[in-house]
């Protein structure tokens, strides 16, 4: 078995991935990033993020609504960035989740535009309660299927099962396709609520908070 360490991957390692029936297709692999990209800057110690949280909706999705699925904690593998990507769209899971957190957030978007376009990606966390609307602006996740805020197990195993679910769920945000707009479901925050949260409590240096061009009204569909 392998253990949480450094590692450098010249190919796929799929053993690096608990939990996942690799012999079937994978309808969703849920990614605990790296802190950084380790193949630029070496890890100095062996600490790590927990990913308690990931594995909650992980076992729900699989013991209780039967999906197979996996969890990859780059971070305590040590994995460098393109081995991440590299793995993640070697096994084509359905979906690719990503716990968002301030420390990971820039590895976690890196992540996001390299993914197999044909892959849905979802994301929750810290980070996503925190300024989801910056996270539905960043060109980076364009890609973005669910941006779910808060308790994600039975809305993530909901997602799994049909993303059309999405509009009725609560909470749940989304980029639409080839667009910089985003929608949300029928009972999420408004989007003056978005606009604050993204911009008017943590405004980024020279930034202007979005008028009604810039984003299209939320909607549910």
């Amino acid at each position: 078995m392998c253990q949480p360490s450094q590692l450098t991957v010249s190919r796929p390692r799929p053993e690096l991935i608990a939990g996942a029936d690799l012999r079937h297709d994978l309808d969703a692999l849920f990614v605990n990033p790296p802190l950084r990209d380790y193949r630029v800057r070496e890890r100095s110690n062996d600490y790590t993020l927990p990913v308690l949280g990931m594995a909650y909706i992980a076992t729900y999705a699989k013991q209780i609504a039967g999906f197979n699925v996996g969890v990859l904690d780059a971070e305590a593998y040590g994995l460098a960035l393109e081995d991440t990507v590299q793995l993640i769209n070697s096994v084509r899971p359905r979906w690719v989740g990503l716990n968002l957190l301030a420390p990971t957030y820039e590895m976690s978007a890196r992540i996001a535009t390299a993914l197999d376009p044909q892959t849905a990606l979802m994301a929750g966390g810290h980070h996503a309660r925190a300024l989801p609307g910056r996270i539905l602006q960043d060109p980076r996740m364009r890609h973005l299927s669910a941006l779910i805020i808060g308790e994600a197990e039975t809305r993530v195993s909901a997602l799994l099962h049909d993303v059309k679910r999405r509009t009725e769920l609560p909470q749940v945000f989304w980029r639409e396709m080839n667009s910089d707009s985003f929608a949300q479901s029928s009972c999420s925050l408004s989007r003056s609520d978005m606009v604050d949260s993204a911009h008017q409590r943590h405004p980024p240096p020279g930034s202007v908070v979005p008028g009604p061009g810039s984003l299209s009204s939320p909607r549910a569909g």
